[in-house]
């Protein structure tokens, strides 16, 4: 039987006016604890009292916890469904007429692996849209809940049932029952064909005259540790027989098993910030305060090629990324298998410029190829820009990442200036290449072809080979036959003989310019 109250329409529970809120005014319903006393004043000034609305089945109320300023633990039963802009808790009276002012919600998640059928799992966190005044209540850790035994006491109070199908009155009540071990409560239910009691996520007590009942569903089950009052459960079921049953305890969540998803969930984090300074992208979050310490909790800060985890006080992280273009990163809060995640999209705001690194390539000669070799720290830079210059003054058109260096560069200082641009500007780097010298002349190629039929009264011609060098070199044609030189045949190209038939001829190509020569020869024909 779960411990809940309908507060339109029930056959057990007796009708009183509740206020604030104006629903079916005098058939709104208020329920007890069997067996216990009213509740002094501020003796419970964690307790929570949920007025719930479920769309299309009405208002019910339920009892919780505050365990933060802005998180109310209760029970996932008290909660299904609910419309969480319409219900809503006050924390910390004792009396219904006279409670505190009413604190709306602003979100809710119930355990993920709660059950409807088994009750496994029963607890959820209520997050409220301002935060409450009152002093939250601890949890009990799993140590402490592995110490437990009979006989220890636990209080329980609500606003529910004073007696099975029963009364109610406008005061918070409280009582007093024995703990019962998982064994004998484990038994007890087995006896009688019930086996939904599950040592790992419940927790007996009662099984006396005295008990938690309808109405309060998500209230506190505590226990006295050094003074100070602690959660140990939250209301969550009992026998169909009723409350107070002498033999079949009441059963509660059991605190310690859902300290993991507490902590991840309590610890859900927000990302504020991605920025970058370079290939490091600092991420920071921001989140609520985390469950107490006795839960392990870390954070994983994810992006699909690196990842890093921090420990529970960390609000910012790190990573190394070293490809540019929109990234997606998730943070985690991560404790005992559950985690809770936030989701973040976009390109990193960058909070410096790039810094380059570049370097020149080549020989500073006329002819000869300059290459700029450079590379910025920032995957999000744009592409780098190229400005050369001579003597101190940009080279008209010189824009590209090669420069070849010409005649007029002669004896002038050539240098290059790189610049890389982000969101937070733009930054420089100055190469500067010795000035450029003249080149004594080569060829770039080792062989030269003749080209035409070779026959008597034909044109032979040879193209002039690639070559370097400064000043420009100037070309000299020389034709042979069989290798001797023929007077005065000077030109690119030669018109063949009859004295030439039977004869070898080829050409021999000089450059020469002020530093020295070059020569070389062309391929021989030999004329039909």
């Amino acid at each position: 039987m779960l411990r809940f109250c309908s507060m339109i329409v029930t056959a057990i529970c007796t009708l009183a006016a509740m206020t604030p809120l104006a629903v079916a005014s005098s058939s709104d319903v208020q329920t007890r604890i069997i067996g216990g006393a009213d509740a002094l004043p501020g003796s419970w000034p964690s307790f929570a009292s949920l007025t719930i609305f479920v769309p299309n089945e009405g208002w019910y109320m339920c009892g919780g916890t505050l365990i933060t300023p802005t998180v109310v633990l209760t029970a996932a039963h008290c909660v299904a469904g609910a419309s969480a802009q319409n219900s809503v808790v006050s924390i910390g009276g004792t009396a219904q007429d006279a409670s505190p002012p009413v604190i709306a919600w602003s979100t809710y998640k119930a355990h993920p692996k709660f059950s409807k059928s088994t009750l496994q799992y029963d607890v959820a966190l209520i997050t409220l849209a301002s935060p409450s005044t009152a002093t939250p209540m601890p949890l009990i850790s799993p140590e402490q809940d592995a110490d437990l035994a009979v006989p220890a006491q636990l209080d329980v109070a609500g606003f529910g049932l004073t007696a099975n199908w029963g009364a109610t009155s406008n005061t918070l009540r409280e009582v007093n029952i024995p703990f019962v071990s998982d064994a004998a409560c484990q038994s007890a239910y087995t006896r009688v064909g019930f086996d939904n009691y599950s040592t790992a996520t419940m927790i007996c007590a009662g099984g006396v005259s005295k008990d938690s009942c309808n109405g309060d569903s998500g209230g506190p089950l505590t226990l006295t540790i050094a003074g100070t009052r602690t959660l140990v459960g939250d209301v969550s079921w009992g026998p169909d027989s009723g409350c107070a049953d002498l033999v079949l305890p009441g059963v509660y969540g059991r605190i310690a098993a859902f300290r993991p998803w507490i902590a991840a969930t309590l610890a859900t984090p927000t990302i504020v910030a991605v920025t970058s300074a370079g290939s490091t992208v600092t991420v920071k979050w921001s989140h609520a305060s985390a469950d107490p310490a006795n839960v392990p909790l870390t954070f994983a800060v994810k992006e699909s090629s690196t990842s890093v985890t921090t420990d529970a006080t960390a609000t910012q992280a790190d990573l190394t990324i070293t490809s540019g273009g929109p990234k997606s990163i998730t943070v985690s809060s991560v404790s005992g298998g559950y985690s809770q995640v936030a989701y973040w999209s976009g390109t990193p705001i960058p909070t410096r410029v790039p810094t380059i690194s570049a370097r020149l390539i080549g020989d500073a000669a006329v002819g000869k190829a300059l290459t700029v070799d450079a590379t910025t720290d920032d995957p999000w830079a744009d592409a780098a820009t190229y400005q050369w210059t001579s003597g101190g003054t940009a080279i008209a058109g010189a824009t590209a990442v090669t420069y070849i260096p010409s005649a007029v560069d002669v004896g002038a200082a050539l240098g290059v200036i790189v610049s890389s641009r982000n969101g937070a500007g733009t930054s420089t780097a100055t190469l500067a290449a010795p000035a450029p010298t003249a080149m004594k002349p080569t060829f770039t190629t080792t062989r030269i072809a003749v080209r035409g039929t070779p026959r008597v009264g034909k044109v032979l011609r040879v193209a002039r080979p690639a070559t370097q060098g400064y000043p420009t070199p100037q070309s000299l044609y020389q034709w042979l036959r069989n290798g001797r030189l023929l007077a005065g045949k000077t030109r690119s190209f030669y018109k063949v003989t009859a004295r030439d038939r039977g004869r070898h001829l080829g050409c021999r190509i000089t450059l020469t310019n002020s530093l020295g020569s070059a020569r070389i020869r062309s391929a021989t024909v030999t004329i039909r």
